[in-house]
């Protein structure tokens, strides 16, 4: 067997397997982007077929069979447009002017007898020829445009597109140049078997071709799919998928639409809501309802009377797959072009693919949601029992003193009705209840909605004489309370919540500075600001609490509960009064050195 002749082997079998495979998508796939391609490598296959007779039996065709065969062959590139006008759209005037060169050609070889004169054979070579260059730009533009699988497909079909035509070309030159002809054989002959390995590829790619150019798109999603499990508002979990969904398969647009459980309808994340009633006869409905894979190649004929938002989205070609495991229906992922895609069977199937991946990622979401709805009702289970043990402790100790005080006082009126009332003994229950109401003040602001605002008026007040006024009636023995302050600094508060952060403060302050010690108020105007600061020498807070202190019922893991007594309400209430002033708190720290809590709130306006 001669070099050229395996070469012509390597030709003719994969345009014939070619031509079995399209043939058989054809007959199950009815649509006309496989009818096209079917007649393209048929007529191959049918002038093949032709050939190996006439050399198999040393046959003379008569002149219509030449003709037919002829017209046949110039026919080709012409179904070839009409594949391109499928999926990727070609000018009406394009198509009128390859029909009448078509019709010309096709038409003329009846009327001119053989041999035919070398320009009427180079007329329709350079007919073919353009046309099919035509067509390999439109291939290669598509093939730019086209992303993952698509795109390589389309790449390789622009190749045999363009070697086709070179075929017939060095076929043209060699009849045109006899003393060359032998070259130019050759080189149509190699032009030939590179056509129909690149459309063998692009058409019929095998198996683990095909896999091979579906894993980076697959790698990729599922990478991303990594990262889905933490991303917790649903509109922009929706846009990760869908954009992965158009990587992956090369679509120019996706929908995540979910199940809406409360309203009992099938809705898009991020998309804007749609209040039209539903009805079943949407293509994502008819997708989620039948459980099945499907597409339509023309939406707005479908479903006409969706047609105008469907060409407002560009959805011409609408690809969908049941997003779905054993126990759960999730919803459905839409994939959408402007255009018929060339090898809708395939993008359903990887689309299918996709699908199954969403849903385990939806599935790991709702377990990682649960784990951590179970982990938070754990937590404010220990909170609220931390809670009501500290309630209990603080309660106790006002009204233990009270009960005390109230039975001493009942003895000695017993044992002596006469003797004047003890008036220490009063001024201490007073205290007493007066803390006592203080912490169910606590407890009743703790207990408020978020919604629920704390301040009320404001007026423009002298922080400098609030903080004095505070710090007057607070006595402790071990430590000292230093002011630092010049002049009135002015802001626009609600007196009475603003006193209620500085008295919380200053009561941390001493309460965790079971030495003693010097504890420090600033107050001061930086900027448009009023700055209170309040600095102890107490045992600090750890670096890992630092970023809770601020929570309900908080308490930090390394204070001793039964030494420091507490709620942990104050610096709760201090944030939410602050924040509603337009302020902010901060607090730094070292652990066994001390803290310093700074509370920032706008100044007074006729003061800056």
């Amino acid at each position: 067997m001669s070099g050229l002749e395996l070469l012509g082997y390597l030709t003719e079998i994969p345009f014939l397997i070619i031509f079995v495979f399209v043939a058989i998508q054809a007959v199950y796939h009815p649509r006309r982007a496989n009818i096209d391609v079917a007649m393209f490598f048929g007529g191959i296959v049918a002038i093949l077929v032709v050939g190996w007779v006439q050399e198999a039996f040393d046959l003379e065709y008569p002149r219509a069979v030449t003709v037919a065969v002829s017209a046949l062959l110039m026919g080709m590139p012409y179904v070839m447009l009409r594949l391109v006008a499928d999926f990727a759209g070609a000018p009406r005037l394009i198509m009128r002017l390859a029909e009448l060169g078509l019709l010309l050609s096709a038409g003329s070889l009846a009327f001119v007898e053989e041999p035919y004169p070398v320009w009427y054979v180079e007329a329709l070579i350079a007919y073919w020829v353009g046309l099919q260059t035509y067509v390999t730009v439109r291939f290669v533009h598509s093939a730019r445009t086209a992303r993952g699988v698509a795109r390589r497909r389309l790449e390789l079909i622009a190749l045999g597109s363009l070697a086709l035509a070179f075929t017939l070309f060095a076929a043209g030159v060699g009849a045109a140049v006899t003393s060359q002809g032998d070259f130019w054989g050759v080189v149509s002959s190699v032009s030939a078997a590179t056509s129909a390995l690149s459309f063998l590829f692009g058409f019929v790619p095998p198996r683990t071709l095909r896999h091979g150019w579906q894993a980076p798109e697959f790698r990729a999603f599922l990478a991303r799919g990594e990262q889905l499990a933490r991303i917790t508002n649903l509109g922009q979990l929706a846009a990760e998928v869908e954009r992965g969904v158009s990587n992956a398969i090369g679509s120019e647009h996706a929908a995540l639409v979910l199940w809406n459980e409360e309203q009992q309808r099938l809705s898009a994340p991020s998309f804007p809501p749609d209040d039209t009633p539903q009805n079943g006869q949407t293509f994502p409905e008819r997708v989620y309802a039948s459980q099945a894979p499907s597409f339509t190649l023309n939406a707005p004929r479908d479903f006409p009377e969706f047609a105008s938002e469907l060409k407002a989205y560009g959805a011409k070609a609408m690809f969908g797959a049941p997003i779905t495991t054993a126990d759960r229906r999730y919803g459905v992922i839409v994939a959408y072009t402007p255009h018929s895609p060339l090898f809708a069977e395939e993008d359903l199937s990887l689309l299918v693919l996709l699908a199954r991946q969403i849903a385990l990622q939806l599935w790991s979401r709702e377990a990682i949601d649960q784990a951590a709805s179970l982990a938070a009702r754990e937590e404010a289970t220990r909170l609220k029992e931390d809670f009501l043990s500290a309630a209990a402790h603080d309660l106790k100790t006002p009204l233990t003193t009270l009960l005390g005080q109230t039975q001493l006082m009942e003895r000695r009126i017993a044992r002596n009705p006469e003797r004047p009332p003890d008036r220490e003994g009063f001024q201490r229950m007073a205290r007493e209840a007066l803390r006592m109401r203080a912490l169910i003040d606590d407890l009743l602001d703790a207990s408020r909605p978020d919604d629920v605002g704390f301040v009320t008026s404001r007026e423009p007040t002298d922080m400098l004489a609030l903080v004095q006024d505070v710090v007057r009636d607070r006595d402790s023995a071990l430590h000292t309370l230093v002011i630092h302050g010049d002049g009135p600094v002015v802001a626009d508060i609600d007196e009475p919540r603003m006193r209620q952060v500085v008295q919380n403060l200053v009561d941390n302050a001493v309460k965790y500075s079971p030495a003693g010690g010097e504890v420090t108020i600033r107050v001061a105007q930086a900027d448009h600001a009023v700055e209170l600061s309040v600095t102890d020498q107490g045992i600090g807070i750890d670096a890992a609490d630092i970023p809770y202190v601020f929570q309900r019922f908080y308490r930090g893991a390394g204070v001793n509960d039964r030494k420091f007594g507490g709620m942990g309400l104050g610096l709760y209430l201090v944030e939410r009064i602050v924040r509603e002033h337009a302020g902010q708190v901060s607090v730094t720290s070292t652990p066994g050195l001390g803290s310093t809590f700074t509370v920032r709130v706008p100044i007074a306006e006729g003061e800056q």
